[in-house]
């Protein structure tokens, strides 16, 4: 069970929102698509739905019920659970069916990102408390949904290039707890070694670390052979802290780290010391493998542990390798903030979903929504056709749609656009059906040769979706397609088929994104070494 404070001034705007006044827990938030964000026990990226409880008294969820069918009010009952006063808890909509108290709740249903309806419901079995009826709108990957601002904005605090000041400690004169220790806001760092963020080292040159060290940040020289720990600090500033919602933090890191905000108990951490003393000599308590390091992982903050102040703010960082011989070590990260604006509270999308703590900001409208972009098509026959139809079914959202347009390229190419229709004419099938469609030229393409599409649209208000979502580069597609058939592959045993820009760097420990093709199914942007 994942438990975490919830302020309560927000969520009583929330809560007035969301359902009548007697009402005393509200659903404030959930991830229907979760590619890359919250895991639960078993390692799964599941779906997650978050309670709330706004008022000012426990309430006892024994016995109450979650569901995503209104014609069934008790598909999954709520075990032994208290939810205090401002507190939420986070329930996997996992299908897995676990309601065992005081462990992480899994329902036994899977939340659809078609939309659907979802509700919380009293004991009787009939009485609804919170729900989203009769269907929440689509939903898109790593995108949570629920009571927000609209009128807020999102500033990123720390990222590639932002100044840092780093120590490889020798003795304990700085270490957290101790009478000088670096991680509070006062702590003068001018001694300290400049340079800008990320910091690490790799004892390789084909290391795929190197593309993350910014200038200055190559530890290689006082922290290889010469210690596990390094300190940072990294300074970030905020106009008017008292508007902030809530931080978002993410990391690449090998092998562990922990972070501190103005001398903030820890806030997040990964693969810290075995013996749970973060001094100058910790080491991580184990090796995070360099695929998984170089992945920006998301990690949730409490803001309520965490004391902002206007102008400049400090980020500490305690970094950690597993061993002194270690052939690299990596750091990197970004934080930012969600500010509340003059907008009202609203049902929103949340680009940085916050399972367990304070919903930021968030947009009403992401665009029209995009479905059943054509997928693993049948293989082109370069001999018998010169073109490939491309359908995309544009529903609009607030405001009608623009202009659909769909984007391809061949190989590794540049990327042409094409526009698509919904009028009628060849290709076509039937006007303002919502299906628009267009004809994608082959002219140029190779026996084998891939070719790779995605689609964006654009409603009256200018906003634009696209298809692939294409959310997070590292763990997610930018592109449908498919490759022509080629008449000399024969061969009675699958054929897994590659597809890659640069051979040389696929062969090398650093690696590249490629494309591959087995058994109909394409998968873009696929990591390879």
């Amino acid at each position: 069970m994942i438990r975490l404070p919830f302020a309560t001034l927000t969520a009583a705007l929330f809560f007035s929102k969301l359902c009548p006044v007697e009402a005393n827990v509200i659903i404030s938030e959930f991830l229907a698509s979760n590619v890359s964000g919250l895991t639960d026990e078993d390692g799964d990226n599941s779906d997650w739905l978050e309670l709330s409880n706004p008022s000012s008294v426990a309430v006892d969820l024994t016995g109450w019920w979650l569901t995503d069918d209104e014609s069934d009010l008790t598909a999954w009952q709520i075990p032994a659970l208290v939810l205090q006063p401002g507190e939420k808890v986070v329930v996997f909509a996992s299908n897995k069916n676990r309601a065992v108290a005081g462990q992480q709740l899994h329902t036994n249903f899977r939340l659809s990102a078609s939309g659907e309806f979802l509700a919380l419901v009293r004991p009787d079995g009939t009485t609804i408390e919170s729900s989203f009826a009769p269907a929440y709108p689509q939903q898109y990957p790593d995108i949570s949904y629920g009571v927000g601002s609209s009128g807020g904005s999102t500033t990123s605090l720390v990222g590639a290039g932002s100044p840092v000041r780093y120590l490889v400690p020798g003795d304990a004169s700085v270490d957290v707890g101790g009478a000088n220790p670096f991680h509070v806001a006062t702590f003068d760092d001018s001694s300290w070694t400049a340079a800008e963020m990320g910091v690490g080292y790799a004892t390789s040159a084909q290391d795929p670390y190197n593309a993350f060290i910014g200038t200055g940040g190559n530890l290689l020289g006082p922290l290889y052979l010469e210690n596990t720990s390094v300190y940072l600090r990294i300074p970030f500033n905020l106009d008017q802290p008292e508007l902030v919602t809530s931080l978002q933090f993410s990391a690449r890191y090998d092998d562990g780290f922990a972070i501190y905000i103005n001398g903030s108990p820890i806030l997040a951490s990964a693969l810290g010391p075995s013996d749970g003393v973060w001094d100058f000599e910790a080491n991580a308590s184990a090796n995070h493998s360099d695929t998984e390091a170089i992945a920006l992982q998301p990690f949730p903050i409490n803001l309520a542990g965490v004391n902002l102040l206007a102008g400049e703010n400090i980020l500490a960082v305690h970094g950690l390798n597993r061993s002194a011989t270690s052939s690299d070590f990596l750091f990197d990260c970004e934080l930012t903030a969600q500010s509340s604006g003059q907008g009202t509270v609203e049902l929103v999308y949340l680009q940085s979903p916050s399972p367990g703590l304070d919903n930021g900001s968030g947009v009403v409208d992401l665009g029209p929504v995009i479905s059943n972009v054509t997928e693993n098509p049948e293989r082109p026959d370069l001999s018998l056709q010169s073109a490939l139809t491309i359908t995309a079914t544009i529903d609009e959202v607030s405001s009608p749609v623009a202009e659909v347009t769909l984007f391809h390229r061949q190989g590794f190419g540049a990327e042409s656009s094409l526009t698509m229709r919904d009028d009628g004419v060849a290709p076509d099938a039937l006007a303002a059906d919502g299906i628009y469609t267009v004809d994608l030229p082959l002219t140029g393409l190779d026996p084998g040769g891939m070719v790779r599409w995605r689609v964006e649209a654009r409603d009256t208000n200018g906003t634009t979706s696209k298809d692939p979502f294409f959310q997070d580069p590292l763990n997610s597609p930018e592109y449908y397609g498919t490759a022509a058939i080629d008449p000399d592959l024969s061969s009675n045993l699958p054929v897994l088929e590659w597809f890659i820009a640069n051979p040389t760097a696929a062969n090398s420990r650093s690696g590249t994104r490629v494309a591959v093709l087995h058994l109909g199914e394409f998968y873009d942007n696929v990591f390879c070494r």
